[in-house]
């Protein structure tokens, strides 16, 4: 089933400035937060094409929550959890 795909290389950025230079030096990389969408899909992962993860979760930046007067703004990496805290 998986003959000919290689282990992938997983990329793992620690702020937004990191996760851009990864991104444009691995334009096919799949982006990695929580697995889900890529684990329940049969034929999603591993992809030939896509032989590189850029894993989402060491970036601080995006699980931040930030609220004022008018706004919510709620990182893309923020949790239920999390956000029940809030």
């Amino acid at each position: 089933m998986y003959e000919g795909v290689r282990s992938p290389a997983v990329h793992m950025p620690k702020t937004l400035s990191d996760l851009y230079f990864a991104a444009n030096r691995f334009p096919k990389a799949i982006f990695w937060a929580g697995g889900t969408h890529i684990m329940s899909r049969p034929h999603y992962y591993p992809d030939k094409e896509s032989p590189d993860i850029i894993y989402l979760e060491g970036i601080p930046e995006l699980r931040r929550i930030s609220r004022s007067e008018k706004y919510l703004e709620i990182g893309s990496m923020v949790t239920f959890d999390m956000l029940l805290r809030v």
